[in-house]
């Protein structure tokens, strides 16, 4: 089973599946097969999903907010977020960007997506290793390294 595979399949399974996988062929191979060895250190931190959600979910039942928390709400005020993270770059060459203005904005997109898995029930850590493995299949290293094509066009 070619590798891309396996991880999805352990991932899919459980978080100690996908821990064995990573032990097998080390973060490094991991990451080299998901991202084509461009580092992923948020594969280091995983563990911290779970813990960061149950961070933002007391924020909210503090405040009584969860009455507000419906799916689409919450999609609708990431999508809100991210538009105003758009507006840390608009009009500005890279340099004038502004590192606290993206952190501040990125923050409020993640505490929504971070809502939205807890909303529903997502293991935070599978989805992204299921997806991450669906992209390796789709986009393989040799083929789409260098290149901005959509997989369809690879």
């Amino acid at each position: 089973m070619p590798q891309a595979t396996r991880l999805r399949h352990f991932s899919s399974n459980n978080a100690a599946k996908s821990a064995a996988l990573s032990a097998e062929i080390g973060y490094v191979g991991v990451e080299r097969l998901l991202s084509g060895g461009v580092a992923l250190d948020a594969m280091r931190r995983m563990d911290d999903f779970e813990a960061m959600k149950a961070k933002i979910r007391r924020f909210s039942a503090d405040r009584d907010w969860d009455q507000f928390h419906n799916g689409k709400d919450l999609a609708i005020a990431l999508a809100g977020e991210a538009s105003e993270l758009l507006g840390a770059f608009l009009w500005k060459n890279p340099e004038e960007v502004k590192t606290e203005k993206v952190a501040e904005e990125l923050a409020d997109v993640l505490n929504y997506a971070f809502l939205i898995a807890d909303k529903y029930g997502l293991d935070v850590e599978r989805i992204m290793n299921d997806k991450l493995a669906e992209n390796a299949e789709k986009y393989p290293v040799e083929k789409a390294r260098g290149t901005a094509k959509k997989y369809n066009e690879l």
